[in-house]
């Protein structure tokens, strides 16, 4: 995962017995790059954003997430990029941040409190709905047996163990029963 505004990443050289380091720009330059040459609105997806330690993954630039910032936040790169980014680093306001992680991997920290404070956190509950449009129906009656017993059962504590509705989607009937 490469998120961080910029970072050293190798390269092939004639030099330095065949290779040597190089910065170069990170997703969160790419993006804020792309977003501010458009009037559109852009959207970095970070998948399982818990898995990293984002305040050293995004190190300053944990900086210009500030939500109600009254001014543009700029932060001083430690490299030089060609523009339109430059040494400086801003996010425009197109360009907004979706970090997606899975609460039930209990085996991972929690995410601290600097980032969290800058993201709104929504849980997003496993869909009937899309089961019953694409699996079959002993997966229909796997997922709804399976969410009866959390529903009856489980403390709240554990509702975040309620396996998602990927896992149930398979069509073929044949495939369904060895699942």
């Amino acid at each position: 995962m490469r998120i961080s505004s910029a970072g050293w990443h190798q390269k092939t050289s004639s030099e330095s017995l065949g290779f040597g380091f190089a910065p170069q720009r990170g997703f969160l330059t790419l993006a804020a790059e792309q977003a501010l040459a458009s009037s559109g609105k852009y959207l970095l997806h970070v998948d399982e954003i818990n898995r990293a330690d984002l305040s050293k993954v995004l190190g300053e630039a944990i900086y210009l997430l500030e939500p109600d910032a009254l001014d543009e936040r700029v932060i001083n790169l430690p490299y030089k990029f060609e523009p339109p980014t430059g040494d400086r680093l801003s996010l425009p306001d197109n360009l907004h941040i979706l970090g997606t992680m899975n609460t039930s991997d209990r085996s991972l920290a929690i995410v601290d409190i600097a980032i969290r404070r800058r993201f709104a956190f929504t849980k997003l509950w496993p869909q009937i709905l899309v089961v019953e449009r694409e699996g079959c129906d002993l997966m229909k009656q796997a997922f709804q047996g399976l969410l009866d017993i959390f529903v009856d059962y489980a403390t709240e504590d554990a509702m975040d163990l309620v396996p998602g509705h990927s896992y149930f989607l398979e069509s073929n009937e044949l495939k369904a029963r060895r699942r």
